[in-house]
């Protein structure tokens, strides 16, 4: 009788020590997947500051080919400014102008037909309100920045 209930009490220690094992198997397995996911946190906070820094570095020539561009005309206009030199005013300010449109900023050149799309073009007239498409002349120009408008050109009606 002593053999009858001894043999189940060590088949249960030795269920136990299997559950032990198993237990220490998991926790190990636990820690390796928190150590992986500590090194991923960290590759993703490198990945995520080499971004930030490409992005900073891609405004920075953005900015620096636009002063690159309007560099020229833009110290010719302050140097006519300060010598009140008024006859190479028009002059400077068309190369300022042109630079600028060339690099994309000033967007819709003064006198220039185009379909109208009220996203980049502001009537200057509530009289004739332009409908999508429809062909107006650019009165005022408007100004863009990486695409997005900062301030719409005004137009009118292309008068027929």
């Amino acid at each position: 009788m002593f053999r009858l209930f001894r043999r189940p009490a060590a088949r249960g220690e030795a269920d136990v020590l299997d559950l032990q094992r198993e237990l220490a198997g998991l926790r190990l397995q636990l820690a390796e997947r928190d150590l992986a996911l500590e090194r991923l946190r960290g590759d993703l906070a490198k990945a995520r500051g080499r971004a930030g820094d490409l992005a900073g570095e891609r405004a920075r020539a953005d900015v620096e080919r636009l002063v690159t561009a309007v560099g020229t005309p833009l110290v010719q206009l302050a140097t006519v400014v300060h010598l009140r030199a008024a006859d190479n005013l028009l002059d400077i300010a068309g190369r300022l102008i042109r630079a600028l449109g060339q690099e994309g900023v000033l967007a819709g050149g003064v006198g220039a037909a185009q379909p109208f799309d009220p996203d980049r073009h502001d009537p200057l007239s509530m009289i004739g309100t332009p409908r999508p498409g429809e062909p107006v002349v650019v009165r005022v120009a408007g100004l863009e920045y990486h695409g997005k408008v900062l301030r719409k050109a005004g137009v009118e009606l292309v008068q027929s």
